[in-house]
């Protein structure tokens, strides 16, 4: 009799299900995200991972909750999307969105899924990977890549992209973009003094000022350093760009407290304009940036608007400062000598050295136009000492032509830069104990300008007095048109003063000239220096100088500069009274 299949017990699942069974929990355990089975809208299985992803301590209190209850409003259009579109593929692209956790919180989550069969009926089984933690640091880094960590402002780059932008907004219409470079004035000496501490918390409070002077909508980003540049959209014109600078320069009038110390600084600012989509992010930045530098070179404080031309200005001084690099290297540049005259007699009295640039291409290049290249840039050093080495081994040449009474004085000029060197006052010992200059017959007299003294007045008066002590005589140049001329007379071991051919030019036509150098005169005598006239041109500039006691002279009226070669036929010649005719009285009325 066959058995009775209804009273048989039931085997349960075989044992291959079970094994089958076993291998998916273990493959779901190794699985980095939660699983989630869904059936219609809701969950019907969840694992221990995504009850913990969304802040549950089990499974259970997922189990029958609608999904959609758990996915941000702002995303649940495209959560829907993506599970209908689960039904049409095995397998989707993942899915990013936030789901809502149990505590109120936000979590980012990537979503992977399938359509599978779940005990005979359709469903649709999830993986879902935490990406909050992830998105955090990615968002931190692109935050990093993107601004300045001083001062939170954005980075060059940034604010590339948004002067991108803002010229594509533009369009047709008459609004433009301003791009303001800000450079914060004499930074470094804060920097050195205080210490870089001090330097970050003025930046930062600089940062602060700038940000609450521009408008709504305008970008402060910092380039690095102490430059910083604003980006203004939908202005007018220069006007509108210039009230802007007018309240960034006013943000920053206030004295800053900086490590216990109460600071003022200054920004000078360069300003350039775009008017439409053609505009070029870069370009209008280096404009700005070109006209800053300009504005700089003017005196600081103040601001610049691009003209257009500023770039090919700064382009311009690139290319020539390259070029005087080759110069210095191929022997281009010669030292030509403008004698300086005694007014009383008309005995030649020294020279000047000047520079001049053969170029091969150009032909003469005058000092005006090279020489403040030169000194932008460490080729100044280089230059002015290749001057004082080539001056001096030439004046061994002239000592020979001088007759025991008789002397002559060198003038050469010191920059700036070359005037703080430490090694000034040890290379021009060498110069006098390696006899290349003799102080009996021929005087070294270095010159510098005013404004050359300003930089750092302490060491250049250490330096000036060693120099003397060595034998050289000590000049100031320009005489009038630096600063706080008077307190170097008095600060400085000074024995010469020359006062500037724009004092000279008019002096026998203009009162004020007049009375101006009669004045220097005057100081100058009290004080026992000697007063040299610089570019006299004319008969009667030479009457008033005379008249008013200047004691020397130098212009195209004696000579113009001269080749070492002629100055060596000038002292064969008629030396030592070379221009005494020019010292006839004139006729005319003073």
């Amino acid at each position: 009799m066959a058995p009775d299949k209804g009273l048989r017990p039931h085997s349960g699942p075989s044992t291959a299900t079970v094994e089958l069974e076993g291998r998916l929990r273990q493959l779901i355990a190794l699985c980095p995200g939660g699983v989630v089975t869904l059936q219609g809208a809701c969950i019907i299985e969840a694992d221990h991972k995504a009850a913990r992803m969304l802040a549950f301590t089990n499974p259970g209190p997922l189990i029958g909750r609608r999904v959609a209850n758990l996915v941000h409003p702002e995303d649940r259009v495209r959560f829907n999307a993506f599970i209908g579109s689960l039904s049409d593929s095995p397998t989707t692209q993942p899915c990013e969105l936030r789901l809502i956790s149990n505590d109120g919180g936000l979590l980012e989550a990537s979503l992977v899924g399938a359509a599978i069969s779940y005990r005979g009926a359709p469903a649709i089984q999830l993986v879902v990977e935490d990406l909050t933690t992830r998105n955090a640091t990615r968002r931190l880094l692109a935050h990093q890549a993107l601004h300045d960590p001083l001062t939170g402002f954005p980075s060059r780059v940034l604010l590339v992209d948004r002067l991108r932008q803002a010229i594509a907004r533009i369009g047709r219409s008459d609004e433009q973009v301003a791009v303001l470079f800000c450079d914060v004035d004499r930074f470094k000496a804060v920097n050195d003094s205080l210490g870089r501490d001090a330097g970050d918390e003025l930046l930062v409070a600089v940062s602060r000022r700038l940000r609450v002077s521009i408008r709504p909508g305008d970008t402060v980003a910092r380039f690095g350093g102490d430059e910083f540049v604003i980006l203004c959209e939908s202005i007018g014109g220069i006007d509108d760009a210039t009230a802007i600078v007018q309240r960034v320069t006013a943000s920053l009038s206030e004295p800053f407290t900086v490590g216990g110390e109460e600071i003022s600084v200054t920004a000078s600012i360069g300003v350039s304009l775009g008017t439409n989509r053609l505009a070029d992010p870069n370009e209008l930045i280096r404009d700005a940036d070109a006209a800053m530098v300009r504005a700089k070179d003017l005196g600081r404080g103040g601001f610049e608007i691009s003209d257009g031309t500023t770039h090919e200005r700064a382009l311009g001084r690139i290319h020539i400062e390259s070029a005087l690099r080759r110069a210095l290297e191929e022997d281009q540049l010669e030292v030509f000598y403008q004698p300086i005259v005694t007014l009383s007699s008309g005995v030649l009295h020294g020279v000047e050295a000047l520079l001049r640039w053969h170029h091969p291409e150009r032909g003469m290049i005058l000092p005006g136009q090279f020489i403040p290249v030169a000194e932008d840039s460490d080729l100044i050093v280089s230059i002015g000492t290749w001057v004082l080495e080539k001056a001096a081994l030439q004046a061994t040449k002239w000592e020979a032509l001088l007759g025991t009474d008789q002397s002559l004085k060198l003038s050469v000029n010191l920059s700036a830069r070359q005037l703080l060197q430490p090694d000034l006052v040890q290379n021009v010992r060498r110069l006098l104990a390696e006899g290349l200059v003799k102080p009996s017959q021929v005087t070294l007299c270095l010159e510098v300008t005013e404004t050359s003294l300003v930089r750092d007045t302490e060491q250049a008066g250490h330096i000036l007095k060693d120099l003397c002590d060595i034998g050289v005589s000590i000049g100031i140049d320009d005489f009038g048109t630096g600063y706080s001329s008077l307190s170097y007379l008095k600060r400085f071991p000074v024995t010469t003063i020359k006062v500037d051919q724009s004092f000279i030019a008019g002096i026998d036509e203009v009162a004020h000239d007049r009375t101006i150098v009669s004045a220097i005169i005057d100081l100058a005598h009290a004080l026992g220096l000697v007063v040299v006239a610089e570019g006299v041109e004319r008969p009667e500039q030479l009457a008033t100088l005379t008249e008013l006691g200047c004691d020397m002279a130098q212009g195209f009226l004696f000579e113009r500069p001269l080749t070492a070669k002629a100055v060596e036929e000038l002292l064969e010649g008629s030396f030592p009274n070379s221009y005494s005719h020019l010292l006839q009285p004139t006729s005319r009325s003073l």
